[in-house]
């Protein structure tokens, strides 16, 4: 059978077969023209922020990858929230310029001008995570789509935990959004533990050709986002398996 998706493990590399706005809305216009990449990441803070801080950690990480970087090349979208660490409440869209302001004095979460926020919303939910891929796919034109998802993970039982709210995306969940939102991407990571499973591979291979994930538990320092963003600002054409490599 032809080998159609290349599924990058963190411990393992094998090849597998297959302004401020008020609420998103159906329909985006682009704010911009075609960028060569957009890095979209969907960040669950939970208690890996309320009590560590990672996900702010994470944040200041891609932030400093993305210093160098031509705004024509990259365009980085986060959708952070899901703890009771104040200002992460429900869910907030914040591109890379605007979580440099908000970093400005080492917080995360407290600038208004972002480019949504809804304190109320479940990033359990397929609601909310439907909302941020259309907002993305359609408001950030790339050639290129590296979708991130940052949090807890548990493999076939599914990933990340809002907890606010106490809840969970299943994997039926992540398929059903992605089935609906209509867009496949050039690489799917999962910055979170024991998402390195066929179960998880099998589920992402009809929307995705790249997929990183970690066979085993992760540190709750997760990623080093600081090199593969710089790679990636670096050299905008680097293909989506080096990106993979430079993260195993």
């Amino acid at each position: 059978m032809e080998s159609k998706i290349i599924l990058l493990l963190l411990l393992l590399l094998s090849v597998i077969t297959p302004g401020l706005c008020d609420e998103p809305a159906d329909n985006f216009k682009p704010v911009a023209d075609e960028v060569d990449n957009l890095l979209a990441i969907y960040m669950i803070g939970g208690d890996l922020e309320s009590d560590f801080q990672a996900g702010t950690y994470n944040i200041a990480e891609i932030l400093d990858g993305y210093a160098s970087a031509n705004t024509s090349d990259l365009e980085i979208v986060v959708a952070y929230g899901g703890s009771k660490t104040p200002g992460w409440e429900g869910v907030t869209y914040a591109t890379a310029e605007e979580l440099m302001k908000d970093a400005s004095d080492g917080v995360i979460g407290n600038e208004q001008e972002v480019s949504f926020n809804d304190p109320d919303a479940d990033m359990g939910s397929q609601e909310t995570l439907k909302d941020f891929l259309t907002f993305v796919n359609q408001t950030y034109p790339a050639k290129r789509t590296l979708l991130i998802f940052w949090d807890h993970g548990s493999g076939y039982e599914g990933f990340g935990l809002d907890e606010v709210y106490d809840s969970q995306l299943a994997l039926s969940d992540i398929k059903q959004v992605l089935e609906t939102t209509g867009t496949t991407y050039d690489f799917i990571g999962f910055d979170a533990c024991l998402m390195g499973s066929l179960e998880v591979a099998r589920t992402m291979e009809p929307f995705g050709k790249i997929m990183v994930a970690s066979e085993e538990t992760e540190p709750s320092t997760g990623w080093d986002y600081e090199s593969w963003i710089h790679a990636l600002s670096e050299e905008p054409d680097i293909s989506s398996e080096e990106i993979g490599t430079i993260i195993v």
